[in-house]
């Protein structure tokens, strides 16, 4: 019994060298695993960051996002000084106090009164 104990706090009681050394030892597998999850984010998160530049370029289709001209912030500018864009703002902030009304407690009131169906095989279909 004080044998098996022995081992149990020898296997817990690893150092850091010795982690260190297995990962260097296995690397491939901690590549391996890692490649999906790396590959992925650059896919969906670094990549589309391209289009980004677009915001700030007099864009050209022949041209490409890297051969058109910088513009810098002038879009921007035009954009935030033109006379409807209080206009453009007010309606957003519409749209999206209108959306938080309707879909965020309408969906709760359904449940509470699905909940509230007496009759299991009903409840059960639904």
């Amino acid at each position: 019994m004080k044998k098996l104990a022995k081992q149990v706090g020898s296997a817990k009681k690893q150092t850091m060298g010795s982690k260190l050394s297995y990962i260097k030892k296995n690397w491939q597998l901690y590549v391996f695993f890692l490649m999906p999850a790396l590959l992925l984010t650059i896919i969906f998160k670094y990549l589309p960051m391209g289009g980004l530049l677009i915001a700030f370029e007099d864009y050209n289709v022949i041209k490409g996002v890297l051969g058109s001209p910088w513009v810098g912030l002038e879009y921007f500018r035009r954009f935030l000084s033109s006379p409807d864009f209080m206009n453009y703002l007010l309606n957003t902030l519409k749209l999206s106090i209108f959306g938080l009304l309707w879909s965020f407690p309408i969906p709760i009131i359904l449940a509470l009164l699905l909940n509230r169906i007496r009759k299991a095989g009903i409840k059960k279909k639904i």
